[in-house]
């Protein structure tokens, strides 16, 4: 059967059953499958349900009866896996489409990945069909260096390495010391206050322009940081204003996840979100808050600093935090496939009919 309605034809696979997201009890299903997840493979990411209700019901562009199907276990009816996908237009004119899949170990090595994957680039097929041609669109997952079978699926489905980042950390309170660097003279660190919030928003956003892969944020993104139940710190971030003209120069987004380290039996502090707007760039700033937000989170006890870096980050930010002490621990590597075609064709058991796409 060939029909451009993808997201109404569900795959089938022996021992179990696909639908599409109902309400916001699933949230609580899908939090289990990436916890089960994460303690496998070392992912270090135990979002709660009210963590993923923020996040899916603030993405634009996003339809989530259509772009997230949910695989249970025929026998004892549990969410086995899930997929979802989302699309974006990206300030350098792609159009991404980022494909996410989290299969639960215990229903590994049931051909669940795989499926859900075809599914998710047909379903992606399909929402571009209804957009205009777009010759730089792509679609795009992504894997961590220690999950090899997830590796081995993108291989064996076309998609090839674009990019990596780096999950980084940093002693803290072990005799390491921490350097104290103060701020250039023209800026000062206030404490962020709800006033502020819109400010440090855009300019965080300003700050990220030039980054790989931006996308414009939109309202619901705001709301969205506004909102999120675990990041959402200001008590701890460090904000730097220049004192001549009242403006945001940079930041670090600072936070706790006390959830995730009660879970791993450590005391980690993140120093997130680093940015540092253009014209302020190059005079130390963003290492003198990254060390102010070192000895900070030293005096709240804990025993390790740790950061996510996109390694070809145009402003040099590896380096930055290298000089900082931080260290790689872990590789993050983002996968690509370019769509060739728009109209999607699926087969009566789930998988994309002909060649969709290819490696980018």
């Amino acid at each position: 059967m060939t029909t451009r309605n993808v997201a109404s034809i569900l795959p089938t696979l022996a021992s179990f059953a696909f639908r599409p997201f109902q309400d916001e009890r699933d949230y609580e299903s899908l939090a289990q499958i990436i916890a089960a997840e994460s303690q496998a493979d070392g992912l270090s990411f135990f979002p709660t349900a009210g963590w993923l209700k923020n996040m899916f019901e603030s993405a634009s562009n996003a339809d989530l009866a259509r772009d997230v199907l949910i695989a249970e276990d025929t026998r004892t009816l549990e969410a086995a896996a899930y997929g979802r996908i989302r699309r974006s237009e990206q300030a350098d004119g792609t159009r991404r489409y980022t494909i996410t899949v989290r299969v639960h170990p215990a229903w590994r090595r049931r051909r669940l990945g795989t499926t859900l994957s075809r599914w998710l680039e047909a379903r992606a097929g399909e929402i571009d069909h209804t957009l205009t041609p777009n010759p730089s669109t792509v679609i795009e997952t992504w894997a961590l260096d220690t999950q090899l079978g997830n590796i081995a699926l993108l291989k064996r489905e076309g998609y090839w390495p674009v990019r990596y980042g780096y999950e980084m950390t940093r002693p803290l309170g072990d005799g390491t010391p921490i350097p104290d660097l103060r701020l250039p003279a023209s800026f000062e660190v206030r404490p962020a206050r709800p006033e502020h919030y819109r400010a440090i928003w855009e300019a965080d956003v300003e700050a990220f322009r030039d980054h790989n892969g931006f996308a414009e944020p939109d309202e619901a993104g705001y709301q969205a940081w506004l909102n999120d139940p675990t990041f959402f710190q200001p008590q701890l971030w460090k904000i730097a204003w220049h004192i001549q003209t009242n403006e945001i120069a940079g930041m670090v987004q600072n936070y706790v996840n006390a959830e995730e380290n009660a879970r791993l039996g450590r005391k980690r502090g993140y120093t997130e979100n680093i940015s540092v707007r253009r014209r302020f760039r190059k005079q130390g700033l963003a290492r003198a808050l990254i060390a102010g937000s070192l000895h900070m989170h030293a005096a709240l006890g804990m025993t390790e600093a740790a950061l996510g870096v996109d390694a070809t980050n145009p402003t040099g930010a590896l380096r930055v935090y290298e000089d900082c002490g931080f260290r790689r621990v872990k590789t993050e590597v983002t996968y690509q496939k370019r769509m060739t075609t728009q109209a999607p064709d699926m087969t009566h058991d789930g998988r994309v009919a002909g060649k969709q796409w290819t490696s980018s």
